[in-house]
């Protein structure tokens, strides 16, 4: 699978510390969102809903912005393109054998 081997050679390249792991958005409503949940004191009960959604737990009971958008890509990935997802795990699952 095309998508599957290029996941493998990016985290393989991020591994290599050649490419950056961060991603950056730009969207005004978004960063209005983000920064309105986390004014009003709102990103842990976001953040604990989205890791219920996920079937997911962390050990912190705090979460920060980046943890906020990163839990929500994946539950919106998760809903819109699960076939996507599996491809993603199958492709980490390969890049952890190959770092055996």
């Amino acid at each position: 699978d095309d998508l599957e081997d290029a996941i493998v050679d990016i985290l393989e390249s991020i591994a290599a510390g050649d490419t950056s792991k961060t991603l950056s958005v730009r969207d005004d409503h978004l960063a209005a969102l983000i920064l309105g949940l986390e004014d009003a004191e709102k990103l842990d009960d976001v953040g604990a809903t989205l890791e219920t959604e996920l079937d997911q737990t962390s050990d912190s009971e705090s979460f920060d912005r980046s943890e906020i958008m990163r839990l929500a890509i994946r539950a919106g990935l998760e809903e819109a393109a699960p076939e996507v997802v599996e491809t993603a795990r199958d492709a980490y699952g390969r890049h952890a054998a190959n770092s055996f």
